[in-house]
């Protein structure tokens, strides 16, 4: 399920590209989900790696993915407890990380 999950995000993450030290960037957003596959609140981003500037257009393109995937559909509500938080890692050097 988190593995479909990612997939689904990085399925709709283009990375940004031509930018300095990009290949060094690492992003990694946490979020949660309600029963009905919606994000709920906010997701937290943590940039490493990489020049700022280059951490914030990573991390934007990031944070877009993930809620241009929403909602996430097809999720076993039984197994709510394995799905409800979701962590995932975007390396901008292997976008199919």
């Amino acid at each position: 399920m988190l593995e479909n999950i990612r997939k689904s995000v990085t399925a709709n993450w283009p990375p940004p590209t031509d930018l300095s030290g990009i290949k060094n960037v690492r992003v990694q957003i946490r979020f949660e989900l309600d029963r009905a596959g919606q994000i709920v609140g906010k997701p937290n981003v943590v940039m490493t790696g990489g020049p700022e500037k280059t951490q914030q257009a990573v991390a934007a393109s990031a944070l877009r993915a993930v809620l241009r995937s929403a909602p996430f559909k097809n999720l076993p509500i039984d197994q709510y407890d394995v799905w409800k938080e979701v962590t995932i890692n975007f390396d901008a050097s292997d976008p199919a990380n």
